[in-house]
């Protein structure tokens, strides 16, 4: 791979990590997809790594004040952003009346033997940031065969839907029942009092 290659891929991997953080799920969507999160780091460290490589072990600092100066700022730019960002909304979210959290519904099933997986719609004006879910797992007689709680982290607008996706063990054959037992968000209007 060339030099100019690897600053169009340096470039690609900039633009695709600022363009998934700018609608906030991307934080989210990154967490969740672990081989996606790490093309995505190895196309940044294969920027990174291509000052060391031109010039066999000489930092090439025109090709850095060139190409990579602007990049190199707006990720750390973002960084920043992030972890200012996650830590106010964390202060800003509640958890919702059950009067909103009425207002969540959705659709949800089993999956590749382990992964229980679906949609929710989200009728309220809150941003949805996380969800507790009962699943109770029984056999065709009815008998339970297991009964619990699992969360996870989710980004769903007002009024709109968005999926989720937790591992199960032990479902297999089974008929699941669910049921959303918490839900919290990050209210989307003007300062409440």
């Amino acid at each position: 791979m060339n030099t100019k290659q690897l600053i169009v891929l340096w470039y690609v991997g900039v633009v695709v990590l600022l363009l998934l953080v700018a609608d906030g799920w991307g934080v989210v969507w990154l967490r969740r997809n672990e081989s996606a999160t790490f093309a995505l780091a190895a196309i940044l460290f294969g920027g990174l790594v291509m000052f060391t490589q031109r010039n066999g072990l000489q930092f090439d600092k025109k090709l850095f004040a060139k190409w990579m100066s602007i990049p190199a700022f707006l990720l750390v730019a973002l960084i920043a952003y992030v972890i200012s960002h996650e830590s106010k909304v964390a202060q800003k979210v509640e958890v919702l009346a059950p009067w909103d959290q009425a207002n969540v519904t959705g659709t949800a099933g089993l999956s590749y033997g382990t992964l229980f997986q679906g949609n929710l719609y989200n009728g309220t004006n809150y941003y949805l940031r996380s969800i507790v879910i009962n699943i109770t797992a029984k056999e065709k007689d009815g008998k339970i065969r297991w009964s619990r709680q699992f969360s996870d982290d989710v980004f769903i607008k007002p009024l709109t839907t968005g999926s989720f996706q937790i591992e199960v063990v032990d479902a297999k054959g089974a008929q699941l029942d669910w049921s959303v037992s918490e839900v919290k968000g990050e209210w989307q209007g003007a300062a409440r009092k």
